[in-house]
C-alpha cells in the first residue's frame, strides 16, 4: 500500500476529508483495551472517489457501514508496518452522497498502542485505581481512533468515554453536562459515561483522553489542570500563569 500526500499517513484526504469525528469508546482496564465505534463524518473532494483510506495502529476492526443505510461497506487492512501501522481502506463506491457518514466498530490492542498509556493502582499517587491516558503526537492518534492522522486534516470531534464508577474522564474539548451513570453489562457494576465537545476543527494528533482518580482545579475562567488529588496542588501551583500566557497569546493574535 502506497502512502498518500503525507508520507507519514496512509489517507487519501485529497479525495475524501473528515469533516467530524464522533468516537464512542469504553475503557476496559482488565484487558487494557479500548473498545467501541466511531462515526467518521467525511466528505468527497472528488467526485468519484470510490475508496475511503485511513490510518490506524493495530486495531481490530470488527466491521464498517454506512450510518445512514446501515449498509456493510467492504473493507481490508493490508501488512502492518513497524512504524506507520496499517491502512484501513474502506470502499464506498456505493455510496453516491457527496457527503456521509461511516461508522467502525473496533478495538485497541494491548500491545500495539504506542499512544495509550495504562498504569496500574499501584503507580499512581493515590494507589487505589488505575489510569490511563493518551499521548497522540505526531502520529499515533491512529492507535486509538481509525482517522486520518495528518495535520492536513483537521476536524472538529465529539467523544463519549464510559468507564467505571468512581472514575473520572477528561478530554481535549469541553465537557457536556454531567457524568451519567449507565450500566454496560449485567454484573451489577456501575459505569459513567463522560461526553466532552471540541468545536475547533484540530489535527487528529491533539485529541487527547485521560481517566482516572483525577480532579480539576480551575486556574482561571477558561484554563485548569487535571491529576490526581495528592499532586493536585502542586500541580496547579507548576501552571499557575496559564491563563496570563493565553491572555498575551490572544492579543498578539488579535484574538478577543
Amino acid at each position: 500500500m502506497s502512502l498518500g500526500k503525507d508520507v507519514h499517513s496512509y489517507s487519501n484526504f485529497d479525495e475524501v476529508i473528515i469533516t467530524h469525528i464522533y468516537p464512542r469508546l469504553v475503557v476496559d482496564f482488565q484487558r487494557r483495551i479500548i473498545h467501541g465505534h466511531v462515526d467518521l463524518s467525511v466528505e468527497r473532494k472528488v467526485a468519484d472517489a470510490k475508496l475511503l483510506r485511513l490510518d490506524t495502529r493495530g486495531l481490530s476492526i470488527e466491521r464498517v457501514h454506512a450510518k445512514s443505510t446501515n449498509a456493510a461497506l467492504p473493507w481490508t487492512v493490508p501488512k502492518y508496518h513497524a512504524h506507520l501501522g496499517s491502512c484501513l481502506e474502506i470502499d464506498i463506491s456505493s455510496i453516491k452522497d457527496q457527503s456521509f457518514v461511516v461508522q467502525i466498530h473496533y478495538a485497541t490492542s494491548r500491545t500495539l498502542s504506542g499512544g495509550i498509556q495504562w498504569f496500574a493502582p499501584v503507580q499512581t499517587a493515590g494507589k487505589q485505581h488505575p489510569f490511563v491516558y493518551t499521548q497522540f503526537e505526531a502520529i499515533l492518534a491512529r492507535s486509538m481512533i481509525p482517522c486520518q492522522d495528518t495535520p492536513a486534516v483537521k476536524a472538529p470531534y465529539t467523544i463519549e468515554v464510559t468507564c467505571p464508577d468512581p472514575l473520572v474522564v477528561a478530554c481535549s474539548g469541553t465537557q457536556v453536562g454531567s457524568a451519567e451513570r449507565v450500566d454496560l453489562y449485567e454484573d451489577g457494576k456501575h459505569w459513567l459515561r463522560y461526553t466532552f465537545d471540541q468545536k475547533m476543527p484540530i489535527p487528529a494528533y491533539l485529541i487527547a483522553m485521560a481517566c482516572g482518580a483525577i480532579q480539576r482545579k480551575a486556574m482561571g475562567p477558561r484554563t485548569g489542570v487535571w491529576a490526581e488529588l495528592p499532586p493536585l496542588e502542586a500541580a496547579a501551583y507548576e501552571y499557575a500563569g496559564t491563563e496570563e500566557f493565553l491572555d498575551t497569546a490572544s492579543k498578539i493574535a488579535g484574538i478577543p
